[in-house]
């Protein structure tokens, strides 16, 4: 997995879908989806917009910044 990043955008969806109008749902839906393939979760972040739309993020073990402040380099 070293070096591969992915983001999701998604165009024509189901505007009315539990996923796309509810917080718990998308987190369920991503949560499944990162289990499925057997990645680790390591936290999770999911907000609600109020009248609408929702947000969210998995964590992951196998995807993280690694830092050495004291040698001032990150990847």
């Amino acid at each position: 997995m070293d070096g591969i990043h992915l983001l999701g955008e998604w165009y024509g969806c189901p505007v009315d879908a539990p996923e796309m109008t509810r917080a718990e749902d998308l987190r369920r839906a991503c949560v499944e989806a990162v289990e499925d393939v057997g990645l680790t979760i390591v936290g999770d972040r999911f907000h609600q917009f109020e009248p609408q739309g929702v947000t969210g993020a998995v964590i992951l073990a196998e995807s993280t910044l690694r830092s050495t402040p004291g040698r001032r380099w990150a990847r």
